[in-house]
């Protein structure tokens, strides 16, 4: 690894110095070296014996007198990103530097960081805490996927972007929390929203039981509920206008949905792969769907969109549909 090929070099530099320094200096003794040249040798031999930020376990990158963390090679339970390396800032952590790191069980993250890259924390299962600190103000797509120890979540107020499914595959996370002073996000009984509750964008996939739908969201985020194994029911309320694409997608437990007559875009494979789904319910006044039998349809019945995946019994498709969506039957 490169930082590893880097302490190799300094070292064999640091001996290398070491003789010619002394060799230098007996030279000198013997030939009468001027002063000049003497000063020159004993900058360059403490130069060489610095001391310096120790990042031996971390693979970096410096560019524009700041340093990216690409990887870690330590064996440590316990990390803490470095404030500095070689006197420069430690800004950001890169795209999958800790992916698979499955050793570490905790992460605090220097104040100097306002970038957290894609994938970065992927595959940290055994990380159970983890600090983020008011510096950073990115979280990429996947940050954090497949955590599965970590139980909750803190978002700063300094948090402005966080990418595609961040807590993806985090089966133990039962609550997201979003600093008050957040202009951007929000949370409420540990589920993440836009900052004025518009918009519901992340259901933590541990958290149990089944979920109303707050009066205030209009539209629910893609993905925002994937495989929320522990959702046992839902109720979508008459403000919501739009369910985003797989939005409910393989919640294992989900056994019934109610759909009010305010939605007006279901996005594809909302409810595929819910093996316990039994029943879709649409309020009779909904002007773009339709439910018969507990089968979702576009309101006119052309459009096969969900067969509950729980659903018993024999099923024959009515001959007034001429679509199938993607997913919608849980059955070749």
């Amino acid at each position: 690894m490169m930082i590893l090929l880097c302490r190799g070099f300094f070292a064999y530099t640091i001996i290398f110095l070491q003789i010619n320094f002394l060799r230098h200096m007996t030279m000198s003794y013997r030939s009468g070296l001027n002063t000049g040249s003497m000063r020159w040798l004993l900058v360059v031999f403490l130069l060489a014996f610095a001391p310096s930020v120790k990042a031996e376990y971390f693979t970096y990158m410096t560019n524009n007198a700041a340093v990216t963390i690409l990887g870690y090679t330590g064996s440590g339970s316990a990390v803490n990103i470095p404030e500095t390396v070689n006197g420069f800032p430690v800004t950001s952590i890169g795209d999958s530097a800790f992916t698979a790191c499955t050793n570490v069980v905790s992460i605090t993250i220097s104040s100097n960081v306002c970038s957290i890259g894609a994938a970065a924390f992927d595959g940290c299962t055994s990380l159970v805490n983890v600090k983020i600190p008011d510096t950073v103000t990115n979280i990429g797509d996947h940050a954090f996927s497949y955590c599965t120890s970590i139980n909750k979540i803190s978002i700063p107020r300094s948090v402005v972007s966080i990418g595609l499914l961040p807590f993806e595959g985090c089966c133990t996370l039962t609550a997201i929390s979003v600093d008050a002073l957040n202009l951007v996000y929000s949370s409420a009984d540990g589920v993440l929203f836009n900052r004025g509750q518009s918009k519901l964008i992340q259901f933590p996939q541990g958290k149990m039981g089944g979920y109303k739908i707050p009066k205030s969201v209009i539209g629910i985020a893609d993905h925002a509920f994937l495989r929320c194994n522990g959702l046992s029911s839902i109720m979508i309320g008459n403000n919501v206008a739009s369910i985003g694409d797989e939005s409910f997608f393989a919640c294992s437990s989900l056994s019934n949905v109610i759909i009010s007559s305010g939605v007006d875009r279901i996005g594809r494979m909302a409810f595929a792969f819910c093996t316990n789904l039994s029943s879709i319910t649409v309020d009779v006044f909904n002007p773009e769907y339709n439910s018969v039998d507990g089968i979702l349809y576009n309101k006119t019945r052309t459009s096969l969109i969900q067969y509950p995946g729980g659903k018993a019994g024999h099923f024959k498709v009515p001959d007034s549909v001429t679509n199938i969506e993607n997913g919608a039957l849980p059955f070749p």
